[in-house]
């Protein structure tokens, strides 16, 4: 009975093998012609950027660049870690013409530095390139004001 069963297994791996082998041989693998998009943020500050007298916004300035020339759509995530540990989450959907030179996003989230402490904050992209979707990210952290905010948390992005 137990050379039987040892029969059976090794017959079971041989066949998962055979599958295996069938399975990958026919994977299409498509080659990257090494397009990158580099997305770096430069700074982040605190301050009144919405005139209700209070500096709980946020702006942030980052870097876009490419190494190719052409138009992406673009999709930009903000992620602003209070020290809470509660999270805004911003998104953008943008067309980006990369004409030979990098590009400068600015983006201004209103009424979402209202704790004191360390923030932590995370940009991350994902464009659409011809049939292709790039990944790029960035983080920075900065410690706001200690003072709370008023109003909804909300963002405008600029890109020039």
């Amino acid at each position: 009975m137990k050379n039987k069963n040892k029969n059976l297994i090794a017959i079971g791996f041989l066949l998962s093998i055979f599958l295996m082998s069938f399975v990958v041989s026919k994977t299409r693998v498509v080659d990257s012609v090494g397009e990158n998009i580099y997305l770096y943020i430069t700074d982040a500050y605190y301050g009144d950027f919405d005139g209700d007298h209070s500096e709980d916004d946020i702006r942030i300035k980052a870097i876009l660049d490419a190494n190719f020339q052409d138009e992406i759509l673009l999709f930009l995530y903000l992620d602003v870690n209070l020290p809470s540990g509660y999270v805004h989450t911003f998104s953008f959907q943008v067309e980006v013409d990369f004409e030979g030179s990098n590009k400068l996003i600015t983006i201004t989230a209103f009424n979402t530095a209202t704790e004191a402490g360390w923030y932590d904050c995370k940009l991350t992209g994902l464009a659409v390139f011809q049939d292709m979707l790039i990944f790029c990210y960035s983080t920075y952290t900065f410690d706001p004001p200690t003072e709370n905010g008023n109003g909804d948390p909300e963002a405008v992005i600029s890109i020039t």
